[in-house]
């Protein structure tokens, strides 16, 4: 394990939360590790001191305060509820069709199963998804020791450090624009391997690099074609060209662009970087001056929370500079083969007697398909007498009602 997952684990630890694997590997690291040690001593010392506080009773009425407080949430929750009423002639009416529609459709779909075709294979699409999330927390100190106007100047909740910092900098500032650029191209091409090497060729010349391909057959044995995907990296001023020059290698069939703008989000992120670097001085400024054990415990602790958010917020930073700097174009080139189109001669000999023999095949399947409804009919004729008794039946029994 690293350093930062140990410090993860080191509260589950404590609380007997690990699985034995997981014990024995913080065990040896701990041992190992003199740094993760310290912080596992500091936070062991820190829950220590925490359990030694006094435990605070609550009022005398409390309970009955709460008690009430629930009640009332729940008389005001209660609500009428109103149930429709439905004529039962709807209903009948409604159940009828079901019935109707459901004894045609199981019979009519193994009637048809003959007439049914294979259905020809879905071509599979593939998206590229992106996805990125970040949350930071902020915690609030109480020092003793200290002067009190730093302690003031410190243990101003995060969010509003932030607010202060964006009304200092409220004059328009010109911003360099962060656009993340995205294309997918599909082509069709004639000669696979010449088009294959000449992306390589392109993609480097243009300063590019081919993070990513592929190339596979589809189809049947005896004509199989092949496919090749591609992700290609290319730096920003060379996007347009690239995508220019792969469209002249074959037939595009699909062509997607996008673009994310980010630029609020870097040049926020890269504030809030500025002012957690602020943070850190602040801090180290006050840990100089502390003066007892449980001081330093909490400003190192708040020290270690500020240092992993920088670390993680300049990561985030260093991620959108290589996606803002090398746009990202998928590929897909598909094979297709050459045919020569001539004029094929026709035997116009026979045309008569094929026309006949198709008139009477179309003659022969409407007899076919007449039959077949007539023993359709006769078969289930029990079934449509009970459900036209039945519907005589109740159009009399509603007429009784209404004369009533």
């Amino acid at each position: 394990m690293t350093c930062n997952k140990i410090r993860e684990k080191i509260s589950l630890y404590i609380d007997g939360e690990l699985t034995e694997t997981e014990r024995k590997e913080f065990e040896e690291h701990i041992k190992q590790c003199s740094q993760c040690r310290m912080e596992y001593k500091k936070i062991l010392t820190t829950i220590n001191l925490c359990n030694g506080l006094p435990q605070v009773e609550p009022p005398e009425d409390f309970h009955e305060k709460l008690l009430k407080k629930i009640t009332d949430k729940n008389n005001n929750k209660k609500r009428s509820v109103f149930i429709p009423k439905i004529p039962i002639k709807i209903v009948a009416g409604m159940a009828a069709v079901f019935i109707i529609a459901f004894l045609l459709g199981t019979s009519i779909d193994s009637f048809f199963d003959s007439f049914k075709m294979d259905s020809a294979p879905v071509k599979n699409t593939e998206m590229l998804q992106f996805e990125s999330d970040g949350d930071t927390g902020s915690e609030k100190y109480s020092l003793s020791g200290v002067p009190q106007a730093e302690k003031e100047n410190y243990l101003k909740s995060e969010p509003q450090r932030n607010l202060e910092l964006h009304e200092k900098t409220k004059e328009p500032v010109e911003f360099q624009q962060k656009i993340i650029k995205r294309a997918n191209i599909e082509i069709d091409v004639e000669e696979f391997d010449k088009t294959y090497y000449e992306i390589i060729h392109l993609t480097e010349q243009a300063g590019g690099f081919i993070e990513n391909s592929r190339v596979w057959k589809t189809g049947a044995v005896d004509s199989q074609i092949r496919k090749g995907r591609f992700t290609l990296r290319v730096p920003e001023h060379s996007f347009t060209p690239t995508i220019e020059t792969l469209e002249a290698l074959g037939e595009v069939k699909a062509k997607e662009l996008t673009g994310s703008n980010i630029t609020r989000e870097y040049f926020d992120t890269e504030a809030r970087v500025r002012n957690l670097e602020k943070q850190e001085q602040r801090l180290l400024e006050i840990l100089d001056k502390a003066k007892t054990v449980d001081e330093i415990l909490k400003v190192e602790n708040e020290l270690s929370r500020v240092r992993y958010q920088i670390e993680s917020l300049t990561g985030q930073l260093k991620n959108w500079d290589s996606l803002v700097s090398y746009s990202t174009i998928g590929l897909q080139i598909n094979e297709i083969k050459t045919s020569k189109k001539q004029i094929k001669s026709t035997d116009f000999s026979g045309i008569w007697q094929k026309a006949v023999q198709g008139f009477i095949s179309t003659i022969n399947k409407m007899l076919e398909f007449l039959s077949s409804m007539l023993v359709f009919m006769i078969t289930y004729s029990p079934i449509f007498v009970i459900v036209i008794v039945a519907l005589i039946v109740i159009r009399a029994a509603f007429k009784h009602y209404y004369k009533k």
